[in-house]
């Protein structure tokens, strides 16, 4: 594009590897079309009027991005300094003096066109570059956190792993020693038992009725130990009766069932515990409904005594992924690292003398026989949340309804 008022430029436009040439007189008319002509290069007097070449090149910047504008050669008679540096502030690229020689106008404008063409090149690699590491940026950070995710995953079921067979040593260890504490307690409670009806040598009342009474409830209370300690991780079994159960029934039932209890402890210490179920709508499973509630009493329990000062205790059931799972959540005083790892693990406790820290073992137990899964998010000052999850059924199973009972005939039994 040419704007000359004189067209002195004829010359580019007369040679043949310029075919495009667009010759302007007038300059506003020129700044008017340089969006709609788009030049690759512009060959722009200097002393123009109404407008001169330093104002057609600014109204080009505020029309063009920076990385859009094509060269521009000056063309002047006047060349002093301070007119280049006017010229170069506004983004001239080179200048020729007039008169002007058509040999070195061709010439210029061809170092200046290729310059444009270099330049445009770059940018196209560039953007290209810009875009193929953005592209492969991105699929690296994907990677990256596929496998950070993967590898959480494999902690998590080396976590499980290792947790299930530490529990199965243990089940087997305790399934061992309950077995002969129970020889030893059956003769404790026996004799105790005898001893105690024998009004005749133990008269009631006396010394040796009280030491018996307090021997035979200790064997007793060891005896239920001893039980606990076989159920807390007993292995799966087809055999065992499944029904379908109803968590959200099972929820209601677990609160009623332990609130007389917890809310008498929380009022004797002037403490308020708010508890909010948010039920959603979940399928039944397949399980044992004794057991499922007997881990949400664990559950509940384990929140309140979180909360000594008080606080909420909200349980949630939602279905995810072909799960139920429910969520037992308090605002007590969380857990370390250290006590998350090891809470599930047969006697730890953090209550002391208060806790036997056979709980949330059975509840593990339980929650591994139903197919299910157990997670912890803790934070100290800040409450746990236990997430219970549990595989639905493929089919669909009806509620267990209770029949009539049949009758049993008189069995005999030989003892020999």
């Amino acid at each position: 594009m040419t704007i000359d008022r004189q067209c002195l430029s004829r010359q580019a436009s007369a040679d043949k590897r310029f075919q495009h040439c667009t010759t302007i007189s007038c300059p506003v008319v020129a700044a008017d079309r340089l969006l709609e002509i788009n030049p690759d290069l512009v060959l722009l007097d200097l002393h123009m009027e109404p407008l001169s070449g330093i104002e057609v090149l600014m109204r080009m910047n505020a029309l063009m991005e920076p990385q859009m504008r094509p060269p521009v050669l000056m063309l002047t008679a006047d060349t002093s300094l301070e007119t280049k540096h006017e010229a170069l502030a506004v983004g001239v690229s080179d200048f020729l003096s007039k008169p002007v020689d058509a040999v070195e106008v061709v010439l210029r404008i061809g170092n200046l066109l290729t310059s444009r063409e270099l330049y445009q090149r770059c940018q196209l690699y560039s953007n290209g570059l810009e875009r193929l590491v953005d592209r492969r940026t991105a699929e690296l950070q994907q990677r990256t956190a596929d496998l950070e995710k993967a590898i959480a995953e494999l902690q998590e079921t080396q976590h499980q792993v290792i947790q299930q067979e530490r529990m199965r040593a243990l089940g087997t260890m305790a399934s061992g020693i309950a077995h002969d504490l129970n020889n030893g307690l059956s003769l404790i409670l026996g004799y105790g038992d005898m001893l105690l009806r024998d009004k005749e040598n133990v008269p009631a009342g006396s010394t040796v009725e009280t030491y018996l009474k307090e021997m035979v409830l200790a064997g007793r209370d060891n005896a239920e130990l001893v039980k606990r300690l076989r159920e807390f991780y007993r292995p799966a079994d087809s055999r065992e009766p499944r029904q379908a159960v109803d968590l959200n029934e099972l929820v209601g039932q677990a609160l009623s069932l332990t609130a007389p209890k917890w809310q008498a402890q929380a009022d004797g210490k002037g403490a308020s515990i708010k508890v909010k179920q948010d039920l959603g709508d979940v399928p039944h499973i397949a399980g044992a409904p004794a057991e499922l509630r007997e881990v949400l009493t664990n559950l509940i329990f384990n929140a309140v005594d979180a909360m000594p000062r008080g606080g909420r205790l909200c349980v949630r059931t939602r279905e995810k992924a072909k799960t139920v799972r429910v969520h037992v959540s308090d605002t007590g005083t969380g857990m370390t690292e250290e006590v998350q790892r090891n809470c599930l693990e047969p006697f730890f406790t953090t209550k002391g003398e208060r806790g036997s820290g056979l709980g949330l073992a059975m509840s593990y137990g339980i929650i591994r026989r139903h197919g299910g899964r157990i997670a912890i998010k803790s934070a100290l000052n800040k409450g746990t949340t236990f997430t219970i999850s549990f595989p639905v059924p493929k089919e669909a199973m009806k509620p267990f309804e209770a029949g009539l009972e049949k009758t049993v005939q008189p069995l005999h039994v030989l003892v020999v």
